[in-house]
């Protein structure tokens, strides 16, 4: 799988508040064998929807929890 020069691997996030791996006018890009674990709201998500040529691939995302049940 290749992209541009840009990329997000291998990475983790748990226990967030608000959001896990957001792409926001961003193209070419390369997200691949990242984990999201016990999060609130959207993990994976394209902000705008005018991002192009981007690879989301290979990636796990468990136990996501709708924000208005996130703690204040």
């Amino acid at each position: 799988i290749t992209s541009g020069n840009s990329f997000v691997k291998d990475c983790s996030v748990h226990h967030s508040h608000q959001r896990c791996f957001v792409i926001h006018g961003t193209n070419n890009l390369l997200l691949t064998r990242n984990v999201a674990f016990d999060t609130f709201g959207h993990c994976l998500f394209v902000e705008d929807g005018v991002e192009t040529d981007n690879i989301i691939s290979y990636n796990l995302v468990m136990t996501t929890k709708p924000l208005d049940t996130a703690p204040n």
